[in-house]
């Protein structure tokens, strides 16, 4: 059958336009199927990726380091801040920062991803043992939790990753981020060394912005120094009541002689031209003491008073043929009540040193007649 070429001109507009509505529905159908492509990714990049954080030391002298901290995070970084420093990063997916850091202090850090309102939070740890990052989320509900992260990179097919939150009394493997209670005594990270089964531990304590130190809570300060596991030379938070105390720990183990003066504390403990006394000094012997003829046992001192109080601690029997003084160790320092022993017969009875001290006396005026 042969048809016209009118018929046939027409029979060609009618299937152009069919082609071309199949055409915009395709083009329809790829626009909106590529929108939700993106906007699966988006919410991926919004929701799941999470922030990478790494710390490698490339130079140390003494306690300063030279620490290069990389960032990362796909969804893009919008700026980093450090202290009083903001480094403003585009969107980079990473970001890679040298510092000049001091081995074992704490950095509290915030990142501000691309699209997020708030701000992720992060304390560094810059540690010659594994890399540790503290992320400030609160699990509970009632801001007591902190996440950690451990990285360990070295010679872990030779070694255990290990974990304690009871100081090093048991160990368990590390497998995931920790959530750590404030109120645990410490968190102890380590490894354990080939074959002898020993482990070297890093005291990540607990996670005050800041300063990391492990927090002892007690009854009283006798009791805390009593009962508290404390390391020689090392800085403890004691929490007694309503108050908690920073302090400076000396311990000898053993029947000891103090053949020599003695001065317990240092700069960081007492106060300045610029600042408060921030510490005291618990000085334990875990035995008998003798203290020689002519020795003298105090704390550290300058020409703005002491630290904040120093005790002496003995468990087995004190002998004192020297001097034990606090002579012009007065604390420039705002007052605390200082919680010594809980009283066991009478509820929330305390022998304590109160804040404010004691009254003064009257003031007594002298006057010499003169003729």
């Amino acid at each position: 059958m042969n048809l016209s070429k009118k018929v046939i001109i027409k029979i060609s507009i009618f299937i152009g336009i069919i082609l071309i509505g199949i055409l915009l529905l395709l083009t329809l159908n790829k626009t909106n199927l590529f929108q939700i492509a993106k906007n699966n990714i988006n919410s991926i990049k919004q929701e799941e990726i999470e922030t990478q954080i790494k710390c490698e030391i490339t130079n140390i002298n003494g306690l300063n380091t030279k620490t290069m901290l990389t960032f990362e995070n796909l969804n893009g970084i919008e700026k980093i801040t450090d202290g009083d420093l903001i480094i403003e990063c585009n969107g980079r997916g990473k970001v890679v920062l040298d510092r000049e850091l001091i081995l074992d202090k704490t950095y509290p850090m915030s990142i501000k991803l691309e699209g997020k309102e708030t701000e992720e939070q992060y304390t560094i740890v810059v540690s010659t043992l594994p890399n540790i990052v503290i992320t400030n989320m609160d699990t509970t509900g009632d801001g007591s939790t902190k996440t950690v992260r451990i990285d360990y990179t070295a010679n872990e097919e030779e070694c255990d990753n290990l974990y304690s939150l009871d100081d090093g009394e048991t160990w368990l493997p590390y497998t995931e981020e920790l959530n750590i209670l404030e109120k645990q005594n410490a968190t102890i990270i380590g490894k354990s060394a080939p074959k002898e089964g020993k482990v070297v531990g890093k005291l990540i304590q607990t996670f005050t912005p800041g300063e990391h130190l492990s927090l002892v809570i007690s009854t009283s300060l006798l009791e805390a120094t009593d009962k508290a596991v404390m390391k020689n030379d090392t800085y403890y938070r004691v929490a007694i009541k309503d108050q908690e105390y920073r302090v400076h720990t000396y311990v000898e183990n053993g029947d000891t002689v103090f053949a020599s003066n003695r001065t317990y504390g240092n700069a960081n403990d007492a106060g300045t031209a610029s600042g408060n006394a921030t510490t005291m000094e618990i000085v334990k012997v875990n035995g008998n003491l003798v203290i020689n003829s002519g020795v003298t046992v105090t704390s550290y001192g300058t020409a703005y008073g002491g630290t904040k109080g120093m005790l002496l601690y003995v468990t087995g029997n004190l002998e004192n043929n020297g001097t034990i003084t606090m002579t012009a160790r007065g604390a420039k320092a705002a007052g605390q009540n200082v919680y010594l022993w809980k009283n066991e017969a009478e509820v929330n009875s305390y022998e304590y040193v109160p804040a404010i001290g004691a009254a003064g006396g009257a003031g007594v005026y002298n006057y010499v007649a003169r003729k």
